[in-house]
């Protein structure tokens, strides 16, 4: 018997599932707007005090409102990555409504979380290699709204790089 291709078509969801969905939604756009709107402040977690360097999120928050206020070039400045953390939210967001809309998911979840293992390590590389770039940017040109030079670890990476 063969495995059942993930996009086959899927049985009607439950009611819970369906609003599940609808909750989801709602729950992303909050966020986003929340964002958005800077009800949600950047904040630092135990990577930056520790070591004085930003951690793959750092500048996340403000490089995302900046995306939204349509300054790209800000954005990117301030961490790339919220690209694709915006994107994906806004996938999340579209299948999610298609799927509450049209009342069936469009995938069977089950056969692609299989598959996840193949590329995960893949996406973890690239996203490593974004992050260290960024890194070297921040500490090179300097970045001293993502990192603090009073740290000892931060200043010797940057007396290293010079």
């Amino acid at each position: 018997m063969t495995e059942p291709t993930p996009f086959s078509l899927q049985p009607p969801l439950f009611p819970l599932e369906r609003w599940s969905r609808i909750a989801g939604v709602c729950g992303t756009l909050l966020l986003i707007s929340l964002v958005g709107f800077g009800v949600v402040s950047p904040m630092h977690g135990g990577f930056r005090e520790v070591t004085g360097l930003p951690c793959p999120l750092c500048g996340g928050t403000r490089a995302t409102r900046a995306i939204l206020a349509g300054d790209w070039s800000r954005a990117v400045y301030l961490n790339i990555l919220a690209f694709p953390a915006l994107l994906s939210a806004i996938l999340i967001v579209s299948v999610l409504t298609i799927e509450a809309i049209r009342g069936r998911a469009l995938a069977n979840y089950k056969v692609l979380v299989r598959r996840v293992p193949k590329w995960t390590p893949i996406a973890a590389l690239i996203i490593l290699a974004i992050y260290l770039s960024q890194l070297y940017l921040a500490v090179k040109m300097p970045k001293n709204e993502l990192v603090d030079f009073t740290n000892p670890i931060a200043a010797a990476l940057r007396d290293v790089l010079k």
